[in-house]
């Protein structure tokens, strides 16, 4: 027989190779699928972890805060005003020795002391006032400050009157009189600029003031 020419050979697959090749596919698949999956999960843990760390911080510092705002509250409320204290009875004003002037008097008193005394201590004003007040009380002159004043022979000065321009201390001197500590006693009824008898009070000032 003529023997013929074999071509290249071919080898024959293992048998079962293809299942093998196929079962460690699955395999590693399996594998990376379960690594991945884990991993997944441990991270997911790890996150949810850091969340509740989060919202624990969050409640805590809102705590505080509204305990901050609560004690920043309370120190900032006004404190109680005290009581006010019970208003003090007034005083009684002072009783005038020569009872009530009228402003028309009072005006007449002003004019005179700013003839007699203008530029005179507040002490020398004042008794000269005085005078004209002590006459109205006394049984020997008039019963009113204009019936003293422009009593005929008495007071040089009561033509001038209406052109007197007193001023504030004159008005004070008149007020002092009424209402103040006297300057003389009651029974003192004449001031001139010399001792006009014996029977001195004494001298305030440029005038010289007696009984009668």
């Amino acid at each position: 027989m003529r023997n013929k020419k074999s071509g290249p050979r071919r080898e024959q697959a293992e048998p079962g190779g293809l299942e093998r090749l196929a079962f460690l596919s699955i395999c590693a698949l399996f594998v990376i699928l379960t690594g991945v999956n884990g991993y997944t999960r441990s991270e997911l843990a790890r996150i949810d972890g850091n969340l509740r760390d989060t919202r624990a911080m969050v409640e805590a510092q809102e705590a505080w805060r509204a305990e901050a705002e609560e004690r920043w509250a309370a120190s900032a409320e006004a404190p109680e005003a005290p009581a006010a204290p019970e208003e003090a009875p007034e005083a009684p004003e002072p009783e005038s020795r020569y009872g009530p002037i009228t402003g028309e008097e009072r005006e007449i008193l002003a004019r005179v002391v700013y003839l007699e005394a203008r530029g005179e201590c507040a002490e020398g004003r004042q008794a000269v006032a005085e005078v004209v007040l002590n006459r109205v009380q006394s049984d020997a002159f008039p019963d009113t400050v204009a019936e003293v004043v422009f009593q005929p022979g008495q007071f040089s000065t009561a033509d001038d009157l209406a052109d007197a321009e007193p001023g504030e201390n004159e008005y004070a001197a008149v007020d002092q009189a009424a209402e103040g500590p006297a300057a003389l006693p009651e029974g003192v009824v004449y001031f001139s600029r010399s001792p006009q008898n014996d029977r001195i009070f004494g001298q305030i000032g440029n005038h010289w003031f007696c009984y009668p």
